[in-house]
């Protein structure tokens, strides 16, 4: 996920996108409701005051932003209590959908439980510059299922254990079916 996350963020033409995407500062979260935003990703009090400081929009295509994406993934991923990995039946654009209102639901749970789910979809992004890593995910997956055909990967996500972030809220739970298993 790491690696992953080091070929999107050090490719200015992948980067910018999760640029357009970032809101550096509450008047933009304000102006622009969408996005994503360093409190979302549980950086807050001195953590956040600092962040927004050194990290600022006209400064996103410099070091820190990079540096701290790439930082954030390694911990997420290595300190994560579980990874979740959605497969779907195919890749058709119907099949796509319903794999979201999957993810949608069980996101909704989560926050509903007081957990956190990081989306790690940068491993199943398709530029040929990210081919290398996204084969050494694939072969993981078939090494978890051998002699059987391999269903489409859409959606990967961790849970990330408590203080995962500086200024975390540190909401964690453990995850039960309905049964209580």
């Amino acid at each position: 996920m790491t690696e992953a996350m080091r070929v999107e963020t050090y490719l200015d033409r992948t980067h910018g996108e999760s640029v357009d995407m970032w809101r550096f500062n509450d008047e933009e979260v304000i102006a622009r409701r969408d996005g994503f935003s360093y409190e979302n990703l549980g950086v807050t009090g001195i953590s956040r005051f600092f962040a927004e400081r050194l990290g600022p929009r006209n400064k996103a295509f410099g070091g820190f932003l990079r540096k701290t994406k790439v930082s954030a993934t390694h911990k997420e991923s290595h300190t994560a209590r579980a990874i979740g990995v959605m497969f779907g039946p195919g890749n058709s654009r119907i099949e796509q959908v319903e794999v979201g209102r999957r993810f949608a639901r069980v996101f909704l749970t989560a926050t509903k439980l007081g957990l956190d789910i990081h989306p790690k979809n940068q491993l199943l992004q398709e530029y040929d510059e990210l081919a290398e890593v996204r084969e050494g995910f694939s072969e993981i997956i078939k090494s978890l299922q051998p002699n059987s055909v391999l269903p489409t990967v859409d959606m990967v996500a961790g849970v990330p254990t408590a203080n995962c972030f500086l200024g975390s809220g540190g909401r964690n739970r453990r995850l039960t079916h309905q049964d209580g298993t």
